[in-house]
């Protein structure tokens, strides 16, 4: 068990025999979405799903993308484009399952559904998946995240016009908006990192965490639960950690422990982690895993 809690955090099937996937009012063609974002002046809201095998896809389909009320409103402010990943291909031609796979390839699509917003060239610049709440509220958190895009466009033509700390701070509220890792936003964070190198912007223990994560991360999927913990540890050395960031960081910590076969010290970590912010969402994720099998008591023989 590897990565275990990041399984139960992240996991994007349900694997039951799934149906009721309707696709409908949503083309398939990707040349075809680009051209009419890049006409009607548009950006491109793409859901990567497996229509009959994906239970939370289905979920999604049933509970927001088939919704007129949200068809209505996000057909005018976005161009629909399905990519479909079906266990029968038999309803697809050999030609879409081609531009489906290069699609598959170029978003580095790891779990289903996956539902991007993009340029009209193509380019990802917001994801999401299945979210609970309804098409009106999935709707409101798409234009939200478009709105994120613009105001980053904004905020990058200011960038000329400062520099040092005020620049940092600039650079931070870009990242802010900025949903999908790039090397751009790699960039913009080793700016960050160098302009409050003493940490005196209050930005540097945030922008190191967010360094370090993705290698603790990558540790445990690689099942090295000590190099993760050892991450771990140099994350939470930082001064200046947020409550959000260091509840994560403890919640990684004792993934690792638990990686490395420690099962009541990644209890305690967990307990610990729950204890940081008891109403967060990573709280309830925290209970999730604490009452899942993970942490049931062995049956003591008679």
């Amino acid at each position: 068990m590897r990565h275990t809690f990041i399984a139960l955090l992240t996991a994007g099937v349900m694997l039951a025999g799934t149906t009721g996937f309707s696709g409908e009012g949503w083309p398939t063609d990707w040349a075809q979405a680009k051209k009419t974002a890049a006409k009607e002046n548009k950006l491109i809201l793409v859901d990567f799903s497996g229509s009959d095998w994906c239970g939370w896809c289905v979920k999604l389909d049933k509970e927001v993308f088939s919704q007129p009320a949200f068809l209505k409103g996000a057909k005018e402010k976005f161009v629909l484009m399905l990519a479909d990943y079906p266990r029968d291909k038999s309803g697809q031609s050999e030609e879409l399952q081609a531009q489906n796979e290069k699609l598959r390839t170029e978003f580095q699509i790891k779990g289903y559904p996956s539902v991007y917003l993009t340029t009209a060239e193509g380019k990802p610049i917001a994801k999401t998946g299945y979210e609970p709440g309804g098409p009106e509220k999935y709707l409101a958190a798409l234009e939200k995240m478009a709105q994120d895009y613009e105001d980053v466009q904004k905020l990058r033509k200011k960038l000329p016009t400062v520099q040092g700390i005020e620049k940092a701070k600039l650079l931070d509220q870009i990242c802010k908006k900025m949903s999908i890792e790039s090397p751009e936003k790699l960039g913009y964070v080793d700016e960050i990192l160098r302009l409050d190198a003493d940490g005196k912007a209050g930005l540097k223990a945030s922008y190191m965490a967010q360094k370090l994560l993705p290698l603790v991360i990558g540790a445990l999927r690689s099942g090295k639960g000590q190099e993760a913990l050892q991450k771990c540890d140099e994350v939470l050395a930082l001064e200046g950690l947020d409550t959000e960031l260091k509840q994560t960081v403890v919640f990684f910590k004792s993934n690792a422990v638990h990686s490395m076969g420690d099962k009541p010290k990644a209890k305690d970590l967990l307990l610990e982690a729950r204890k940081i912010d008891p109403k967060s969402d990573m709280a309830k994720n925290i209970d999730r895993i604490l009452a899942s099998d993970l942490f049931k008591e062995a049956p003591k023989d008679k």
